[in-house]
């Protein structure tokens, strides 16, 4: 007996999943949203009834299950598929975000600019897609979502597109389809659907997001009559998509969405003219300056002069530190960034210039030429001429970590939190060169090019031992290729020139690298010390290297910080230690505070314990190693923190008043951060590093039981808070309109409450759980009050509390609460030193 899908309501089950309400219906079938308990997240549940026919059921359920295997950030996830009772259900992703119909009501039509970027992603998640063998047959703005980061989503369902249509809540009625009359009455060109029918439809979003509402049963109009200022190259690009002549189209998605792409990107400069031959004066000329070279060689090796000297000095920013830094080749100019900004200088200048990008440029890199500025913003690779104009798009980078330029002119990168190390071509085609592979490795960061560009060296993390190391392979070879280790290193290198530039234990540091056997050779030469590394990303350091040899690096951000005890205004009751300390915790009782501390004589960082009252500090570890991120017991005996003395990090506890000796619990199974012991004191709440996810909120017994993963999803959800009664569980996460604090129940249901307005981050719980503090917007401290008991807490407006004091984002909380009416915060010196990028040129190498 088949059950008549439209009498599910919530609560009934479908297969595994839990029916939480009905979106709509469709000609297919019924849409609605459900709980996936295996996934412990929301899904979206199509489903096609015994109705609908039989074909159109095996199509979806065929597609479906191809889809499945396909990961692409401009395709929405198919989580899932199976038939069950004569009907057929797919179960996808849930998106937050609009339709670009939605979008078209609410806003208008878009720019050429933006319409084209759009296109971009749409055409490389229809590439994906017709490269696992699936057309997509019903592409419309109603089947693509911009998410709240920005991001561009094809819903990716061709036969089974009716019951897809309805897979988002706010989709509008179907129009008449504007295709009809390009691809004729059965949706296709020819005798059956094809790639060129998805690329007209392609051309139909183009036309339709530049021109407004299409009216129903009406020629489409060229828009060239439709809008004066489009650009002429945005008109044939389009007006190509639209042919419905074969041979007259762009060959396919990824041919499109290149031809958008170059209507904003310059074409790379024609070479230049071959050299003619020599005829006989030109040999006889070419053998006299021969033998002159040749005594010329030998004269100045007969007479050479002493190597220049080591010349050192600092790039102060015009902010508060420098960021990231970067050399052109040839180590004449240098672009670094300072707040956000991008900035560059001639290497002989004394004064940079900023750049047009807006704040949140990252990790730059130089064009081979030296000519063009690559850096990272949003979900995007952009550039910009070193000498200003403003920046050009290049491709989509979501979570990227570095990039550099080959010599041919590609360009190296990873994406997706370290998922895939990838190369792009100048065309725009681009080529996963190493992946993620289970039981080899994962969190592939930091790629550089050695050997011509014949090679490539990344960071990995190895899944085996968890232990981060250096890599080094040929850039031709298949993605799942076993590389050859060439050291265990936490951080980040650089290969140039036949050596290798890197940090340990705080030391910069250079060693002969044979790239062709994959080892280092010789003693290494220690460059500059004091250089700190920041455990809370990744022990990243900013180096760059030239290929003349300039090195410019970061020292880190090394200062006297005081732990100091405010009253909820901000005014100053008393300060406890001063020193170089980072993180801090307060005690459940509100009484002591675990911090720490940098050893001086290790460069590692301790755990240590002072009272709120005053007292001689206690210091609790004392491994070599970062020791990082105290979390109290609920009785304050116990203090629990992440030591990196074996990778990737394990959980280490020690008593409060530093009476016994340390003990390691257990080791994470990924990078990970505690941020919290549960209110019973038998689990450890933490955030955890996905393979794909980024950030996610976990959870797991103390005495070492299996972990349950409580959040996850695209997002990266950090600093989890559970509130007192352990029935509220508050964390950040980027996914919607920035970085946002929100609140679910626990256990998790699906339900959840964004409690931030403007930016919410490192959220807190009062003792008595009546209020919600978080670190807000321009540094705010915010609480809200928290209200209302059974299943539905409420909310009040954000009261702010005062600006905190900080400098830098070196730690995991900026503040802590000591109980009504205190906050204790660790304040950087009034005159803190700006933190300069250090330029090494000459530097004596081994």
């Amino acid at each position: 007996m088949v059950r008549d899908t439209s009498s599910l309501f919530p609560g009934d089950a479908w297969g595994h999943l839990t029916i939480r309400r009905a979106l709509g219906a469709g000609p297919l079938g019924h849409v609605y949203r459900a709980w996936d308990p295996g996934l412990g997240r929301e899904v979206i549940l199509a489903i096609a009834s015994g109705a609908t026919l039989a074909e159109a059921r095996r199509d979806l359920l065929r597609e479906a299950r191809v889809l499945a295997k396909v990961r692409h950030p401009n395709l929405a996830a198919v989580l899932g598929a199976e038939r069950r009772g004569g009907a057929t259900g797919v179960w996808l992703e849930t998106i937050d975000g609009d339709t670009l119909e939605t979008t078209l009501a609410h806003v208008g039509r878009f720019n050429a600019r933006e319409a084209a970027l759009i296109g971009i992603d749409v055409c490389q998640g229809l590439q994906a897609m017709h490269e696992a063998g699936v057309l997509h047959r019903d592409l419309s703005t109603r089947q693509v979502v911009r998410d709240r980061n920005g991001r561009i989503v094809v819903v990716p369902f061709g036969a089974g597109r009716d019951a897809a249509r309805e897979a988002l809540p706010d989709l509008p009625q179907p129009l008449d389809d504007p295709a009809r009359g390009l691809l004729g009455p059965d949706g296709g060109s020819g005798s059956g659907p094809a790639v060129a029918d998805d690329l007209v439809r392609v051309g139909l979003l183009l036309h339709r997001l530049v021109s407004g509402r299409t009216d129903p049963g009406t020629p489409l109009r060229p828009l060239a009559d439709v809008r004066a200022d489009l650009p002429l190259g945005y008109i044939r690009v389009v007006e190509r998509a639209l042919s419905p002549s074969p041979g007259q189209g762009h060959a396919s998605a990824r041919a499109l969405g290149t031809a958008l792409g170059t209507l904003w990107t310059p074409l790379p400069e024609a070479p230049p003219p071959p050299r003619r031959r020599l005829g006989r004066l030109g040999a006889v000329t070419a053998l006299a300056a021969l033998i002159v070279g040749i005594g010329m060689v030998l004269g100045a090796w007969m007479t050479r002069q002493a190597p220049p000297p080591e010349v050192r000095f600092d790039v102060t920013p015009e902010g508060d530190e420098v960021e990231s830094v970067a050399f052109s080749p040839d180590g004449q100019r240098l672009a670094y960034t300072s707040g956000g900004r991008l900035r560059v200088r001639a290497l002989h200048d004394e004064t940079s210039t900023a750049l047009e990008p807006p704040l949140g440029a990252r990790n730059p890199f130089f064009s081979q030429d030296g000519q063009w500025i690559y850096f990272f913003g949003g979900t995007s690779l952009w550039r910009v001429r070193f000498s200003g104009g403003s920046p050009q798009f290049v491709a989509a980078a979501r979570r990227p970590s570095s990039g550099a330029a080959l010599p041919d002119g590609r360009l190296l990168y990873t994406v997706e939190n370290g998922a895939s190390l990838l190369v792009l071509n100048a065309d725009g085609t681009s080529r996963v060169v190493r992946a993620q592979v289970a039981g080899l490795r994962m969190a592939l960061r930091w790629p550089s090019f050695v050997a011509d560009g014949e090679q490539v060296l990344y960071s990995a993390v190895d899944a085996r031992t968890g232990r981060r190391a250096l890599y080094i392979g040929p850039i031709a070879a298949p993605a799942d290729t076993p590389d050859r280790e060439v050291m265990a290193l936490e951080s980040n290198a650089v290969a140039q020139g036949g050596y290798l530039y890197f940090v340990r234990d705080g030391v910069l540091q250079v060693q002969r690298l044979d790239a062709g056997r994959a080892r280092l050779v010789g003693t290494p030469r220690p460059l500059a010390g004091g250089i700190v590394t920041d455990p809370y990303d990744e022990f990243r350091v900013e180096l760059s290297v030239s290929e003349s040899g300039a090195i410019a690096y970061v020292g880190g951000l090394r200062m006297q910080r005081t732990v100091r005890v405010l009253d909820e205004s901000g005014h100053a009751l008393r300060d406890l230690v001063a020193g170089d300390v980072r993180d801090l915790a307060v005690s459940p009782d509100g009484l002591r505070v675990a911090y720490e501390r940098l050893d001086p004589e290790t460069g590692g960082r301790d755990i240590w314990v002072v009272g709120l009252d005053g007292g001689t500090p206690v210091r609790l570890s004392r491994h070599p190693a970062h020791d990082v991120a105290p979390t109290w017991s609920p009785d304050g005996l116990t203090v629990y923190y992440l030591s990196h003395r074996t990778p990737p990090g394990a959980l280490v506890s020690a008593p409060a008043d530093g009476t016994g000796p340390e003990r390691v619990l257990w080791i994470f199974e990924a990078p990970a951060l505690p941020t919290q012991v549960t209110p019973d004191g038998k689990r450890l709440l933490y955030q955890q590093e996905g393979v794909q996810s980024g950030w996610d909120v976990w959870m797991r017994p103390l005495d070492g039981g299996a972990a349950t993963v409580l959040v996850g999803g695209p997002a990266s959800e950090q600093t989890p808070a559970l509130s007192p009664d352990g029935r509220w569980l508050a964390y950040s996460s980027p996914e919607s309109q920035g970085r946002q604090v929100y609140v679910e129940p626990l256990p998790t249901d699906g339900r959840r409450w964004r409690v931030s307005m403007e930016h919410g981050r490192q959220p807190l719980w009062s003792a008595d759980g009546a209020w919600l503090y978080y670190h807000g917007h321009e540094r705010q401290l915010v609480r809200v009050r928290v209200e209302g008991g059974g299943n539905l807490p409420a909310f009040g407006p954000p009261d702010l509390r005062f600006t905190l004091p900080l400098r830098g984002y070196d730690v995991r909380y900026h503040y802590g609460l000591a109980g009504p009416g205190r906050v204790v915060v660790n304040v950087p010196p009034a005159e803190a030193p700006s933190v300069p990028a250090t330029v090494i040129l000459n530097a004596p190498l081994p």
